[in-house]
């Protein structure tokens, strides 16, 4: 008795929650189509002024030492210590 109301109420809720799900997507896309269309412009004024089109922001200098700290091999502390 109980599983049919229960599939009848899941259908319902799936149906009210495919409209947002289509509108989340569409607003997805727009708003990726105006990131893209937002940098073709930066990089246009970058051209402009006579700049770089793209100024790293710091972060990849960051990230470098921290892979670069990566790749050196570890300190035997326990050798280090001389009483």
């Amino acid at each position: 008795m109980w599983s049919a109301s229960f599939s009848v109420e899941v259908t319902t809720i799936r149906a009210e929650n495919a409209a947002p799900r289509e509108d989340s997507a569409t607003l997805w896309l727009e708003n990726t189509w105006l990131k893209v269309d937002n940098q073709l412009l930066r990089d246009e004024l970058a051209r402009l002024k006579n700049r770089p089109p793209f100024r790293p922001s710091g972060m990849d200098k960051a990230t470098k030492d921290k892979h670069d700290a990566r790749k050196q091999p570890a300190r035997n502390r326990a050798a280090r210590s001389s009483i």
